[in-house]
């Protein structure tokens, strides 16, 4: 699942009923700020960088490669995005950390 990938950027990670809060592996804060919902879709967010998203954005950004690679990382880990119950998402939550093609991606796949 997405939570085991996390935990190998990350590292160690403290628990809350919620939300497990993890040390941000995009900034690398070490207090715990970043946090990631504990239920699917795994919605994240950073209260030291302040960047926000889901799964495929934060494999985005920590490697540096495609929405089509993040989707192959994330699916090595059994997180399959197109069997996603997308209505658990927020737009407003995760969309500042979608470039514009992901977004037209995530359209055509009715995400």
């Amino acid at each position: 699942m997405f939570l085991d990938l996390l935990q190998e950027l990350a590292g160690d990670y403290k628990e809350t009923s919620t939300h497990e809060r993890y040390c941000c592996p995009l900034c690398g804060e070490n207090k715990y700020k970043f946090y990631v919902e504990s239920e699917e879709p795994h919605r994240w967010i950073c209260f030291k960088c302040g960047l926000s998203g889901n799964p495929i954005s934060l494999v985005r950004e920590y490697y540096g490669i495609s929405f089509l690679e993040s989707k192959e990382v994330l699916m090595s880990y059994d997180y399959d995005i197109d069997n996603l119950d997308v209505s658990k998402f927020n737009r407003e939550y995760h969309d500042q950390a979608l470039t514009d093609s992901e977004r037209i991606l995530l359209a055509i796949n009715d995400l």
